[in-house]
């Protein structure tokens, strides 16, 4: 989903979507018995990482958010917008 394109245009706008699709499709898929939240933060993570960007989570706000993901009350496009205001070096 974060590679996906329509006419050679990603559909999502920049890394932190891209990123957050990443996170947030891992959880909701569940293609694991366990560790979903985790896999798909950590893969959002690698990603980021993979494209030269370091993500800092001082307060503790990406737990939350994969928990709310998990249970369906947070969207796609708020985690994007989460992953976007923590602290980060390029």
């Amino acid at each position: 989903m974060p590679r996906a394109t329509f006419e050679g245009e990603f559909l999502h706008r920049d890394l932190y979507e891209m990123a957050a699709a990443y996170a947030f499709h891992m959880c909701q898929s569940y293609p694991f018995v366990d560790g979903n939240k985790r896999t798909g933060l950590a893969s959002a993570v690698v990603f980021f990482e993979l494209n030269g960007v370091s993500i800092n989570d001082p307060e503790g706000l990406l737990y939350q958010a994969m928990i709310d993901v998990a249970s369906g009350s947070l969207e796609k496009l708020a985690l994007g917008r989460i992953l976007r205001v923590l602290p980060h070096q390029s």
